[in-house]
């Protein structure tokens, strides 16, 4: 697997520094999951409820 030294920096930070979970990771969908956990998040904290349903219901997707 060829990383470029960016995506190798994040995996290393997100696996703590685990070479052995590092393998499993993909860089991609990890960024991609962050992004929607970091939205849901910011949502949750600023109480928009509208947002935050319509968020959670485009999150029914992944399952």
């Amino acid at each position: 697997m060829d990383l470029q030294p960016d995506d190798a920096a994040y995996l290393a930070r997100v696996a703590n520094g685990n070479y052995a979970m590092t393998r499993f990771f993909d860089v991609s969908k990890l960024k991609e999951n962050r992004e929607s956990v970091v939205e849901y998040m910011r949502m949750a904290f600023s109480q928009d409820a509208a947002k935050l349903s319509k968020h959670s219901t485009g999150l029914a997707k992944f399952e």
